[in-house]
């Protein structure tokens, strides 16, 4: 499980590995967000922040800028937080579920 010290600022980052028709796909182009649930469930209607795409050997890291000033500020008092990726391609909107954190 990551661990991150509430005061940190920086990326939670999530692999992504995507294919179109079994070929290994380039995502890098489509929009992707990510949010950050204190439940394994997603709600309905949880809020998304602006995540970007690092390309790595081998494949796609989705990252969001997490802490002070960032995208969004995880409180330490809930452990663990869970992180979920969406990604606008078209015509499919997939959300995946990449696990917990856990922020001290």
């Amino acid at each position: 499980m990551l661990r991150v010290n509430s005061q940190s600022l920086e990326y939670v980052k999530v692999p992504v590995f995507a294919k179109k028709l079994g070929v290994a796909y380039d995502p890098s182009a489509d929009v992707v967000k990510m949010t950050f649930v204190q439940s394994e469930t997603l709600p309905v209607s949880p809020t998304w922040y602006s995540a970007t795409w690092e390309d790595t050997t081998g494949g796609h890291m989705a990252r969001c800028l997490v802490g002070p000033t960032g995208a969004v500020q995880l409180a330490a008092d809930h452990d663990p937080w869970f992180v979920f990726v969406q990604i606008t391609d078209s015509p499919e909107v997939p959300v995946i579920e990449a696990g917990p954190i856990e922020v001290y």
